[in-house]
């Protein structure tokens, strides 16, 4: 059962009075929650935040610290062949950004966990603290009130009542801090409202810790670490240790074709000086020329041999420790990703109590001396209240860390544990945020195969700057969504409970006109003060959703294609004519080749520089019928390759032609693997333009969504600023209504 399921199933068969009921009564709502006793306490006590959650940010911690973080450290760990670098994007360096600036970010977390657990823990004792001065202040005005010194004295506002106050020489009781120090009511206020300023300053500054530890997390760490696994996926070695495994296996025929003339002319040359003649030494030595010739050519190739075949192995070793990174950055992708949600949920969380902290900040400013006894005993149950759900928040969560510590020493993970939630309306329908989570993260994955792309290909800077803001700009929506939404549902959480309390007053007030006037003049106050939070998050939503609605014009992309597919056509045509080149002198170059090595194998050393190869020649060397024809085809190939059929073909013309035959078959090896490397580019830039057409595909989905939410936040800031006529309960009873319906979609919408 998903999170939705079971925050639904949390309120099964709710009627709309027990939701609106939970909605003004948040406090009690999550304290039942938070101990298992709503809808017969099937779940564990705790927050949306999980237990497994908070292990999951101590591995990621963990993973991160252990990360190599000094640039010879960094080299060992790679392990990469001599004079290999892995390539753009996936050097020592690169990996040394990418590994120290992990390594930082995780660093963060373990004071954060402190600050966080020791904060909670002044917040539970303050909370309870607070509870007691509303009891207190509860107290007081009933007394005041019981006693008629209200009547008597024409006690109307708290400036009235300290001037009473000096007047008897007493203070009213219930208002000790202590039990010997009696502080007027001023000092009184002044030091709760210096408590509640100095817990909002903290935890604002963790809030603003944990808001940056989530957005490095999010737009840093998580897509460096994506991004060297997609280089190393597109990473050229494959490819170019093939390229080289065949170039290596063509020399090595060209070595042993080398060997087989070396042989020859050596035997040539000997055989040429055993005639012990004037003739036969001249012989010998130009036989001798030739066969050193050809040895510095066998040497030569011998020698990039060698070289090919140690940057061969190099390119394996290096090859081989990518796929080895790439595994090691997987494992600490999945581990980030984890830590990403965690820490999303605890930014949530913390929001909120920084959220009901200022509430109460914002509450205890307006509270001053020319306010009313009744406007301040209910001014003050409203700085008060907030206190009664930060202090169960932060109960759940200084215990939920240290139950997830006890379980992470384990090794063991916990249950899920979550917040209840308000049903679906039908007015503000909830928003599909699986679908916007799935496409921004699929926004994000494409983003970076772009980059990966882009880092090789260099192609379409502009489009590519284009996306990148996109992505981030998307990424700004989902956070101002979230905020928004959570500064909303406060807002109008103390509004309800602000508005559903004075007609409570109203309903109690009797037949007191000065009472129901003062009330009524209190509800228009109120409904005139309208929720500024939600004016600001629906202008800052309908921004956010401004910057996501550019359109791609795929006309022009779509043609960028067409016309990459048109090159990539081309060199896959001029490839296969050049193969069909290779294959005719390729089978040339072996026609010669056997004749030489039949040549080779009888008395080389009867023919002169000059001796022409023909028929009676070859069979006066011992050859079979069969070979004789074997080596007349060759020359007569050669023949028709030198434009002269009436020239004489020699041994050592035939050595030449040979040469000539592997020199035009190693061009045109080069010029086919240059048209390879132009298919690959085209195919390169090709899939370049798809993935961000797939990134625009998903900014279409997400925008749509996203709408959804822009228009929910239009349609009650319209609400809120119609003109109407009715009697101002009439009008708290349809702004109560409305805003509980928006809620509930806020209630969801606010949740990561």
């Amino acid at each position: 059962m998903n999170n939705h399921q079971l925050w639904e199933a949390s309120l099964e068969g709710a009627s709309y009075e027990r939701i609106a009921e939970l909605a003004a009564n948040a406090p009690r709502v999550l304290n039942e929650a938070s101990m298992g006793e709503l809808d017969g306490g099937t779940r564990d006590q705790g927050l949306i935040l999980t237990k497994k959650q908070i292990i999951d940010l101590r591995k990621y911690e963990a993973a991160g610290l252990a990360l190599p973080h000094r640039l010879d450290d960094v080299v060992h760990y790679l392990n990469f062949g001599t004079g290999q670098d892995g390539g753009a994007g996936l050097r020592a360096d690169d990996f040394l950004q990418t590994f120290v600036q992990t390594r930082e970010h995780a660093k963060r977390w373990s004071p954060l966990r402190e600050r966080i657990m020791l904060t909670g823990t002044e917040l539970k004792l303050f909370g309870a603290t607070m509870e007691i001065y509303g009891k207190g202040i509860e107290e007081i005005y009933k007394e005041v009130k019981a006693s008629n010194l209200l009547d008597k004295y024409d006690v109307k506002t708290l400036a009235d009542l300290k001037k009473i106050e000096l007047e008897l020489g007493e203070k009213f009781p219930g208002l000790e801090l202590e039990s010997d120090t009696i502080p007027d009511l001023k000092a009184y206020l002044g030091s709760i409202f210096s408590k509640v300023n100095s817990n909002l300053a903290i935890v604002n500054g963790i809030k603003l810790d944990l808001d940056a530890f989530d957005k490095d997390l999010r737009q840093t760490i998580l897509p460096g670490i994506k991004f060297k696994v997609e280089l190393i996926k597109r990473n050229p070695y494959s490819d170019e240790i093939k390229v080289l495994d065949e170039v290596i296996s063509r020399r090595a025929e060209q070595i042993a074709e080398k060997n087989k003339q070396y042989r020859a002319l050596v035997e040539k040359s000997l055989g040429a000086a055993a005639g012990l003649n004037l003739f036969g030494l001249g012989m010998a030595i130009y036989y001798g020329v030739e066969a050193e010739n050809i040895r510095a050519e066998r040497n030569e190739l011998t020698q990039a041999q060698d070289r090919d075949i140690e940057i061969l192995k190099n390119k394996n070793q290096t090859l081989g420790s990518l796929k080895r990174v790439e595994q090691d950055l997987l494992q600490l992708d999945f581990v980030a990703i984890q830590a990403e949600v965690a820490t999303k949920n605890l930014v949530f969380v913390w929001n909120t109590v920084y959220r009901y902290i200022q509430e109460s900040a914002t509450s205890v400013q307006e509270i001053n001396d020319a306010i009313s006894l009744r406007q301040f005993q209910r001014n003050f149950e409203k700085v008060v209240s907030p206190w009664k759900k930060i202090r169960s928040d932060a109960d759940a969560l200084v215990q939920l860390f240290k139950e997830a510590d006890e379980e992470y020493d384990k090794s063991s993970i916990g249950r899920l544990r979550m917040m209840p939630m308000m049903l679906s309306s039908s007015v503000y329908p909830p928003l599909n945020k699986q679908l916007l989570q799935k496409s921004e993260q699929a926004m994000r994955d494409k983003c970076i195969a772009a980059e990966a792309l882009f880092v090789k290909l260099k192609y379409l800077p502009g489009l590519f700057d284009q996306f990148q803001r996109l992505v981030q700009d998307v990424d700004a929506c989902s956070t101002t969504l979230r905020y928004g939404s959570l500064d909303s549902q406060v807002e109008l959480e103390a509004k309800v409970c602000q508005l559903l309390e004075l007609q409570r007053e109203l309903e109690d007030a009797g037949t007191d006109p000065q009472d129901i006037e003062e009330i009524k003049a209190d509800l228009e106050g109120a409904l005139k003060k309208g929720p500024a939070n939600t004016l600001k998050s629906a202008a800052f939503i309908r921004n956010r959703l401004t910057n996501i609605s550019g359109h791609l014009d795929r006309d022009a992309t779509l043609g960028y294609i067409s016309g990459l597919e048109l090159e990539q056509k081309d060199a896959e045509g001029s490839k296969e004519r050049l193969n069909v080149k290779l294959v005719e002198r390729q089978k040339a170059l072996k026609v010669i080749a056997d004749a030489i090595s039949l040549i080779e194998k009888t008395a080389v050393e009867d023919l002169g520089k000059d001796v022409n190869l023909t028929i009676d020649k070859l069979q006066k060397l011992g050859m079979t019928p069969p070979e004789v024809q074997i080596v007349m085809f060759a020359i007569e190939q050669i023949k028709k390759s030198i434009g002269d059929i009436a020239s004489g073909v020699t041994f050592i013309l035939m050595i030449h032609e040979s040469k000539k035959l592997q020199a035009e078959v190693d061009s045109i090896y080069a010029k086919m693997a240059e048209e390879d490397k132009r298919i690959k580019i085209a195919i390169g830039k090709i899939d370049f333009i798809q993935v961000i057409h797939a990134v625009e595909d998903q900014r279409i989905i997400y925008s749509a969504e996203y709408k959804n939410a822009s228009t929910a936040f239009s349609r009650f800031v319209a609400f809120t600023q119609r003109e109407t006529v009715t009697d101002v309960s009439e009008r708290c009873a349809q702004f109560i209504g409305e805003a509980n319906e928006f809620i509930e979609f806020l209630t969801d919408a606010a949740k990561p």
